[in-house]
Order: C-alpha cells, then sequence, then structure tokens
C-alpha cells in the first residue's frame, strides 16, 4: 500500500532529477527534505510505522498542525510543511498511487506573514550607517556585502575575494538557490561600491566572509539599542532593492535579474514594496529624468553615499578599520538633480546613541 513516507520520498526524487536537469536546485531539494521529516517523524514515528495515504484525513493534517504548534513550531514553518505536504501528494497522483482529493486534506491554514508590508522592512540610509557601529567588525562586514551586492546567506557564506573585480565593477555572487542564482552584480553606485571595499577590508580570503552563529540575533539587538524595529539579513537584500529603486533610478527588471530573480514577481510582492516617503522620491527622480534639461547633467553622489560621508564629516562613528576613503572618491554621472538635500543629510541625533567603544576618529 502507498504510504506517506513513499510519497515524500517520490518527491524528493522528482525535485533531485530537476536539479540533474538544470531546472532545479540543491536548495530546493534541501527544503523539502527537511520539511518531509517532519512528516515522517510525526506521522509515521520517525519511520518506524509506515503511514498508509488511505488514512490520510483532514482531521488527521489538523492534528499534525495542532502538535506542531504545541511544538512551537511558527506558522510560517507549518505553511511550508503543508505545502510540502501538497507537492507529495500531487506526484502520487500522477503515479497513480493515490486517488483521494488534495483540497479535503489539506486544511485552510494561514502562514499570518505578510512579507514586506508597505516597505517596512528595508532600513533607510541613516539607519543603516547607524546600525554598523553596533556590531563587531566582521559582522558589520556582512551587513555591508549584503546591501552592497544583494547577496543572500549562503552566497554570503561561499564569497571569495577573487569574486570581487579588480576595479570594483561588478561582484560574482555563487548563488545555489535558482537557476539565475550564480550571477555577476554589477557594482552601479558609490555606495555598492563603498560597502563592497569596506567588506573586502575586513574579510579572510577564503572565504571572504568569517562564519556568523546567530546574525538574526545580533542585528535585533543592535536595533534595539538603536530604537529601531528588529531586522535580519533579509532585510539587507530588501535594503539593496530599495536604494538601487529609489535613490538610483533603476527599473524592476534590472534591479530582479541582479538579486538573481528571473523576473519581476518577487519585487513586485515584496522587494520591490516602498513606502510613501520612498514613493515620493521615486517620482521626483523619474519626473527629473524625464525633463531634465541638457545642461542640468552633472556628477553627483547618490543619496545612501551622501548619508555615510555627510556622517563623516558630522562625526559619524564607523565600525573599527573604518569605510576608507579611496572609495568615498567615486561618483556617477546622473541625468537628474541631486536628490533633496533634506534627504541627504544623516540625523545626527541617531548617531549620537553609539557605544564609546566603537568610535574612532576620522
Amino acid at each position: 500500500a502507498a504510504t506517506l513516507g513513499g510519497a515524500l520520498v517520490a518527491l524528493l526524487t522528482d525535485r533531485k532529477r530537476r536539479v540533474a536537469m538544470k531546472t532545479g536546485s540543491e536548495d530546493t531539494v534541501a527544503f523539502y527534505r527537511k520539511k518531509a521529516g517532519h512528516w515522517v517523524r510525526i506521522l509515521e514515528d520517525n519511520g518506524d510505522k509506515p503511514f498508509p495515504l488511505k488514512q490520510l484525513t483532514l482531521e488527521r493534517v489538523e492534528q499534525y498542525v495542532d502538535q506542531r504548534l504545541d511544538e512551537g513550531a511558527g506558522r510560517h514553518s507549518i505553511y511550508k510543511e503543508i505545502v510540502t505536504l501538497r507537492a507529495a501528494l500531487k506526484i502520487a497522483i500522477r503515479h497513480g498511487r493515490w486517488n483521494g482529493s488534495i483540497e479535503r486534506v489539506i486544511p485552510d491554514f494561514s502562514a499570518g506573514y505578510n512579507p514586506d508590508p508597505e516597505g517596512a522592512r528595508a532600513v533607510t540610509p541613516e539607519e543603516f550607517y547607524a546600525l554598523l557601529p553596533m556590531v563587531l567588525p566582521y559582522q558589520a562586514a556582512w551587513m555591508a556585502w549584503i546591501v552592497g551586492t544583494s547577496a543572500r546567506t549562503k552566497e554570503c557564506k561561499l564569497a571569495r575575494r577573487g569574486d570581487v573585480a579588480k576595479d570594483l565593477s561588478e561582484v560574482r555572487l555563487r548563488g545555489t538557490k535558482t537557476q539565475d542564482s550564480d550571477r555577476i552584480v554589477p557594482l552601479v553606485a558609490d555606495w555598492q561600491r563603498m560597502l563592497v571595499q569596506y567588506a573586502l577590508q575586513q574579510g579572510d580570503a577564503s572565504p571572504l566572509l568569517r562564519p556568523w552563529a546567530n546574525a538574526r540575533r545580533d542585528i535585533a539587538a543592535a536595533c534595539k539599542k538603536l530604537g529601531l524595529e528588529p531586522r535580519s539579513p533579509l532585510d539587507f537584500r530588501h535594503t539593496f532593492s530599495h536604494w538601487l529603486l529609489v535613490h538610483e533610478g533603476l527599473s524592476k527588471e534590472t534591479v530582479a535579474a541582479m538579486m538573481g530573480h528571473g523576473s519581476t514577481r518577487m519585487l513586485d510582492l515584496t522587494y520591490g514594496k516602498l513606502r510613501a516617503d520612498e514613493v515620493r522620491l521615486r517620482a521626483q527622480l523619474e519626473q527629473r529624468t524625464r525633463y531634465v534639461p541638457q545642461a542640468w547633467q552633472t556628477t553627483a553622489k547618490t543619496a545612501p553615499m551622501a548619508d555615510a560621508e555627510q556622517g563623516v564629516n558630522q562625526g559619524l562613528t564607523v565600525p573599527r578599520g573604518g569605510i576608507e576613503p579611496p572609495t568615498r572618491g567615486f561618483s556617477v554621472l546622473t541625468s537628474s538633480p541631486p536628490l533633496p538635500k533634506s534627504y541627504e543629510q544623516l540625523h545626527v541625533s541617531v548617531i549620537a546613541r553609539v557605544p564609546n567603544a566603537y568610535q574612532r576618529r576620522v
């Protein structure tokens, strides 16, 4: 008789086949393997008691959900486990091993998760440059690398010094999550080059970034000291997309490619959601770019870069080792006037709360 464990094995076999055909990734296989493990642990007693698919009912799946909630699992994790079950049942139907109805056994369960309500997960330039001194230098290097390149956590772990072009024009990210993840990211903005340069200064040879055991906890603690909402490494990928969309005027298509996405869908759903203030800035930038007279063309620093330099000029503290001057000389040719000066200025009141232990005289 067909069993749940057998259906899950068939799912993993199917995803491995996709990897061999270069239409899937090893990360996807690892994802399903991890989620499938909970089903085997709970319904099959770690595989010792095979669970027949014919006994799978809505009530039994709801009991599984209740047990996972009692164990302290997050709703988003449980939702992904249900997605795994659904995928396994589709394979079982395709192979003729189960003739049940997926919709009749899958509960109406919401992840209770809004990925980026009105762009709330991205940080502003002033918040980011205030956060850097609040963590250890090697941790700040991780943050700088993510914001400067859009690297995912695993891509940070795989980073090598040789992945950065000598002229700081581009960076290779060794992604594995999707077919588009292994990519070249152009460094088109001053602040990108500055942040990558800082990561190089603080980093090692291979891997470039030292292991960071609990990034989410340490970043949340730094945010708490500054009175900010907790952030995570993923939120710095959001920051990358927001800064490029708002301050550099790049299109969603371009930013999506730089982030390793095959389409703009993820930007439409989450990474490209802008706050009200960002919408205004983006609208101003688009208007000025469209109607700017030829005489207005100038060399100007972009807002995130201007925030960093303004902070240095006003005594902004940076992590030990600092963000060195060589990258501060970069500028980019823009067809629009500089962004509003009020946005370029740092709020010194935020920076003033940086602990003295991390201050560095510039």
